[in-house]
């Protein structure tokens, strides 16, 4: 395997860039395990520390899980725990409410078109009692919660590999927008009715496979979370 050695400069950057390289060279996937370190760093051609400080900034950003005692493996490149650190300061951003519903709708659309194409005979089973969750919802924590899941199934629905790890990046602020826009509409209307009709109107959509209608159901249901913010 073509692996250049490691510079001094930069050292961690350096190493993860090889590392990717390693990856898809020899055609590692997630759950294979990775050699020892020792073979690691002769491999790259860098002392054990500095290997190790690159495999614990790998780990974070969801590249590899380290095992204690149990050897270093290739992961499903799940970023989610890194971006649920730094998620705060995007939401720090002002009108960063309104571009990212915009961006959902965009994601959502295509995630929702997908689903509802889908040819899975589950798609009731894992979406109907969400929809239900926000009907029944004696708590607004749990009203808060089926929404956050019924939008994460859409996403898994649509089997889409880029999408679903679009929704990854964004989980923990697309959790503080929902949880937010639901609250912002209690506030406003008084109750969450609207928003359980859209929901039950776009579970249905996907359930008959009509792609047309999901889409539609979709874009009035964000599109009326969008006129809360520019009231």
């Amino acid at each position: 395997m073509d692996i250049t050695p490691v510079s001094q400069k930069r050292v961690s950057q350096e190493i993860i860039e090889q590392f990717v390289k390693f990856i898809i060279q020899d055609d590692l996937k997630a759950g294979d395990r990775l050699p020892s370190e020792r073979v690691l760093a002769e491999r790259f051609g860098v002392s054990r520390p500095s290997l190790r400080e690159a495999l614990r900034v790998m780990e974070a950003i969801g590249l590899v899980e380290i095992q204690r005692g149990g050897g270093t493996y290739v992961s499903d490149f799940n970023i989610t725990p890194f971006l649920s650190v730094i998620a705060p300061l995007f939401m720090r951003k002002k009108g960063f409410e309104l571009e990212f519903l915009e961006l959902r709708i965009m994601l959502e659309l295509k995630g929702v078109e997908m689903a509802a194409r889908n040819p899975r005979t589950d798609k009731k089973d894992l979406l109907l009692p969400l929809v239900m969750s926000m009907k029944e919802a004696q708590e607004y924590d749990e009203g808060v919660r089926a929404d956050i899941f019924f939008h994460r199934t859409i996403f898994r629905l649509s089997e889409s590999f880029f999408l679903q790890k679009s929704a990854e990046l964004v989980e923990n602020i697309l959790e503080y927008s929902v949880s937010h826009s639901r609250k912002i509409i209690i506030e406003r209307v008084g109750d969450t009715n609207d928003l359980y009709q859209q929901h039950l109107r776009i579970y249905e959509a996907i359930v008959k496979g009509d792609v047309e209608e999901a889409r539609t159901a979709m874009e009035t249901h964000l599109r009326y979370t969008l006129g809360f913010y520019l009231e």
